[in-house]
């Protein structure tokens, strides 16, 4: 059962929180106002997923999301500071992703983050990249937002676990494979997976001209110039799932299989 665990002292922001939360998560969520109250939930109780306010008790401190990390559980924080000192601070402490806290909009935007990464979880992204160092950062990245990672090196393969794998939710392609190119390989995979029923991000080099465009052209739901950023990333991913799950929700997903 997933269950969340939200972080924060200012009693104001809190109710803003919980109000949001009952609107958009379906799923437990325990509150803590400090370190001790944080240690004793986390005793009792596994999350799913902990949001953690960075500045409890009016300052920056990492005491709180370096204990929900150390108990396994990933984290996503709320920050005030947008300092590259601060910045580089929570990467490095290996958090999921940080939301800037300036207004009520990012308090939604923090909830929504939460709802789409406990939709993520479960769910198998398969990455395509005959770059081992490129394919281990996307896929440690994709496992940060819960997902669980599949990662070849070739289009043959890819199209090899497409069919048998039903459970592949998002796939992410650089163009250059061998074999089928990235492009190819797109265009393979939506004469049987609609936009609406997989979602597909393209890696595309900065220095190679035209080929974002042709990753859209091939039928991709969006795509990343390399290198990229951490927060780029995230953001991406998490727009292009929640947009399809939107879709998912509204409308019957369309089907290309012929025998239908």
């Amino acid at each position: 059962m997933q269950r969340v665990l939200i972080v924060e002292d200012n009693i104001r922001v809190q109710q803003v929180l919980k109000h949001i939360a009952a609107h958009y998560l379906d799923v437990r969520v325990d509150f803590a106002q400090s370190l001790t109250q944080c240690k004793k939930l986390l005793n009792q109780t596994s999350y799913s997923l902990a949001l953690v306010d960075l500045s409890v008790g009016g300052q920056i401190d990492t005491d709180i999301t370096r204990f929900t990390l150390s108990q396994g559980t990933p984290t996503l924080v709320m920050t005030t500071q947008t300092d590259e000192h601060t910045r580089l601070k929570m990467l490095e402490l290996g958090i999921i992703d940080y939301v800037i806290k300036d207004n009520r909009d990012s308090y939604l935007y923090a909830i929504k983050f939460v709802a789409q990464l406990l939709r993520n979880q479960g769910r198998k992204a398969l990455v395509v990249d005959n770059s081992l160092l490129s394919s281990s950062l996307v896929k440690q990245m994709l496992e940060k937002q819960l997902f669980d990672v599949i990662t070849v090196d070739n289009s043959a393969q890819a199209l090899h676990i497409l069919e048998h794998d039903q459970a592949i939710n998002l796939v992410i392609t650089d163009h250059n494979l061998s074999g089928m190119n990235g492009f190819e390989l797109i265009r393979a995979i939506r004469n049987i997976k609609s936009r609406e029923q997989l979602a597909i991000i393209g890696l595309a080099d900065v220095y190679s001209y035209g080929i974002a465009a042709r990753f859209i052209k091939s039928g991709a739901n969006d795509f990343l110039t390399k290198p990229f950023t951490h927060e780029e990333f995230h953001f991406r991913v998490v727009q292009t799932m929640e947009s399809i799950w939107l879709s998912d929700a509204k409308k019957p997903a369309l089907s290309f299989d012929a025998t239908e």
